[in-house]
């Protein structure tokens, strides 16, 4: 795992994505983002003109710029080096609720809640609906792989061959959670586990069916899996045998898989960001204060960035 970033932080949410109640934050500006230039030793703010409840719910960074989804106020752009953001939600609906984000070539597409599929080919500056073909208006996940786009929703995934200007079903009945790839193979946890296809989601071979899977990652040899209850496991692409991966962090801890560089990066859900240098060491970065959750983490060519949970802890 030495060729992950790892994020750790609670699963506020049931398998279908109701919220849970039982874990509460302090109040704390929400709409904070860190940045650290050193892989995470040191962290400032990079967050000037975001409002201060823009809970971030998915990023990507392409060509220059980093596109920011919030969960109520549609898109934030940076292209001063996450300097400073502006809104660029032309064309979504008032007050969008972003929930995945993805770049295709020189095209920008978002996910919302109830509200479909939306692309940008101006880096953001304005969004057209796209949503031919899709049947379900929430779009948890978005992933392109070799000229294909992967449209995940609560009732099953989608896949694009022409830019994401139609759309076919090609699973059906499940909730996608997760999406990852290598090479041309293409892992998705769903509701009931992971799915493994080599051709672009012809056939399909369950490679974990024990219960829903919220996170994926994997690197060449291995993948990784986070399940609903805040459990890791990790599996070898030879055999797919899964054995537990988180022997050495604490049982209530939970995580995401971002590719990135090689430290591990862990939160509790009402602590800040730690780093781990190896399994028993640990180091605190600086900047980030004491009861911050960190909900998401993007590895950018200006720095790795944190961005702060929401209020339930996730």
């Amino acid at each position: 795992m030495k060729n992950l970033l790892v994020l750790l932080s609670v699963i506020c949410s049931s398998v279908y994505g109701q919220p849970d109640s039982v874990y509460r934050q302090p109040n704390y500006d929400k709409g904070r983002i860190y940045m650290s230039v050193d892989r995470g030793v040191n962290w400032t703010r990079a967050d000037q003109g975001l409002p201060l409840d823009a809970v971030v719910n998915a990023w990507t960074a392409t060509d220059g710029v980093v596109i920011v989804g919030t969960e109520k106020h549609g898109v934030f752009i940076s292209s001063d080096n996450v300097k400073s953001w502006h809104s660029s939600s032309k064309g979504l609906p008032q007050n969008a609720r972003i929930l995945s984000i993805v770049h295709a070539g020189n095209l920008i597409f978002v996910g919302t809640y109830l509200d479909g599929l939306f692309y940008s080919d101006d880096r953001g500056s304005r969004w057209q609906p796209v949503s031919r073909g899709l049947t379900n208006s929430n779009i948890r996940v978005l992933y392109h792989l070799n000229g294909v786009l992967f449209a995940g929703t609560d009732a099953g995934l989608s896949i694009s061959h022409d830019g994401g200007t139609s759309w076919k079903l090609v699973l059906d009945g499940l909730q996608i959670n997760s999406i990852t790839s290598d090479r041309n193979e293409l892992f998705v946890a769903t509701n009931r586990g992971v799915l493994r296809t080599n051709n672009f989601g012809m056939n399909w071979a369950w490679i974990f069916s024990q219960g829903a899977i919220s996170s994926l990652a994997s690197d060449p040899k291995d993948i990784y899996m986070l399940d609903f209850s805040g459990k890791a496991h990790k599996a070898t692409k030879e055999n797919y045998v899964w054995i537990k991966a988180d022997l050495f962090l604490p049982f209530h801890y939970t995580f995401r898989l971002t590719p990135g560089g090689r430290q591990f990066f862990t939160t509790e859900w009402n602590k800040a960001l730690r780093g781990i240098i190896s399994t028993d060491e640990f180091f605190r970065p600086n900047g980030i204060p004491e009861g911050v959750p960190i909900g998401h983490l993007l590895d950018t060519p200006f720095g790795v960035l944190a961005a702060v949970g929401n209020g339930d802890g996730c």
